[in-house]
């Protein structure tokens, strides 16, 4: 809703031309390109950096969503503001001011982006079991005040907008084949995971299908794996929490819908590149 109402008040202010109508997108995709900058800086050393913001920078699809008159350039801008808002609390407590902050912030992006409701239920669930495990009560309650005012406030946009369209059997049927199958059950279910997994390298992410990024990806997840796990969690949850969404039939894994996974997969190829030349120069 908020991205047709950019769109509605940009043509009432300028009219409806053709570069108006791009307006909203294009304002979006600059705006990633700054909250990109600062979470990378927040989350890789230099070399790791230029790599990562370079992939971004250079991907084609999000450059081409950049200048269409679809909501794929608001989903990314969304998700980045969320992470880097999630990922303030990281390492700090989560005070009363912060709680408030974080499911307003949440509240607000459910209405905006489609995907928000992967990047919230992933990293708030991580939070939450985490914060169980370590026995911090305080934190525990607090993410359970935060998730409550996200379901509220996903709760009336789904009454209000969502259902009309989970409801729609003829949208869902031309996005059949970009389910994940739930549970798989044959050969060419499995080979979906396979396939999906060196797709999404070459859309939304433009590197080409079975590209050195698969591998800096995968990189990124073992050095993550031994260094901080509560961080890789945080990273993958968004991804899994949109896998399940796909298996339940409710959005498909594909293509322009992933583009709000950028930044999480970028993130991951950095940390990738970092281990790689890490271990290449010790070992030379």
């Amino acid at each position: 809703l908020g991205f047709l109402w950019g769109e509605r008040f940009v043509a009432d202010t300028l009219g409806p031309g053709e570069f108006s109508l791009r307006l909203v997108p294009l304002a979006a995709s600059v705006l990633a390109c700054v909250l990109i900058h600062f979470l990378l800086r927040r989350m890789l050393p230099s070399g790791g950096y230029a790599i990562a913001f370079s992939v971004f920078a250079f991907a084609t699809p999000v450059i081409r969503y950049a200048a269409e008159v679809k909501p794929y350039a608001v989903d990314l801008a969304v998700t980045l503001a969320l992470l880097l808002l999630l990922f303030w609390v990281e390492r700090r407590p989560v005070t009363i001011a912060r709680a408030v902050a974080i499911a307003l912030a949440g509240c607000v992006s459910v209405w905006l982006a489609f995907p928000a409701v992967s990047v919230l239920g992933g990293i708030g669930a991580v939070y939450f079991v985490h914060s169980v495990y370590a026995k911090d009560r305080r934190r525990a309650a607090a993410f359970s005040f935060i998730g409550a005012a996200w379901l509220v406030s996903l709760a009336f946009d789904y009454v209000l907008m969502l259902r009309y369209n989970t409801n729609n059997a003829e949208v869902r049927t031309w996005w059949l084949d970009r389910f994940m199958p739930l549970p798989p059950g044959s050969l060419s279910d499995l080979n979906w995971f396979v396939r999906t997994f060196f797709e999404v390298f070459a859309e939304p992410l433009g590197l080409g299908a079975g590209s050195l990024g698969a591998l800096l990806f995968l990189l990124g997840v073992y050095a993550l794996w031994g260094r901080d796990r509560l961080r890789l969690a945080l990273l993958l949850a968004p991804i899994g929490v949109a896998l399940l969404a796909s298996g339940l039939q409710m959005y498909p894994f594909m293509g322009r819908f992933l583009i709000f996974l950028v930044p999480m997969m970028v993130v991951l190829i950095g940390e990738g590149w970092t281990f790689l030349a890490a271990n290449v120069q010790r070992r030379a």
